[in-house]
């Protein structure tokens, strides 16, 4: 399946980070879209001190702690703490991921670029 996404996901840190978590645990992953094995999703933490948004490709969901890569599309890996925002946002990777993954299970590529052009 590849990148998943929806509409107005987000919660909060329910406890401090370093710039180098890799795993981390959120209030609720209720509004999020199941990831793990080749499904993932791209986050934004964003600190309420600074309003520093930091990009992460989230791999794994499980109960409320969240893997992830961090650092993504240019950002910085950034301590956050307690009460910090963790939103689904439209990033530009979750749009070139999504693109690829439909014309990735498309039977031909004409359709995808017809579209393409017609946008």
């Amino acid at each position: 399946m590849g990148v998943q996404y929806t509409n107005q996901a987000n919660s909060i840190l329910s406890n401090n980070i370093t710039d180098i978590a890799t795993s981390f645990d959120v209030d609720s992953v209720a509004e999020f879209p199941a990831v793990g094995g080749a499904d993932y999703m791209y986050l934004c933490i964003i600190s309420v001190l600074t309003g520093y948004i930091e990009i992460i490709k989230v791999t794994s969901v499980a109960g409320t702690t969240l893997t992830c890569v961090r650092a993504q599309e240019g950002t910085t890996g950034t301590a956050a703490v307690v009460g910090d925002r963790v939103e689904l946002r439209n990033t530009a990777a979750t749009l070139t991921d999504a693109l690829a993954d439909n014309i990735a299970n498309l039977p031909s590529n004409g359709f995808v670029i017809a579209m393409a052009v017609a946008l």
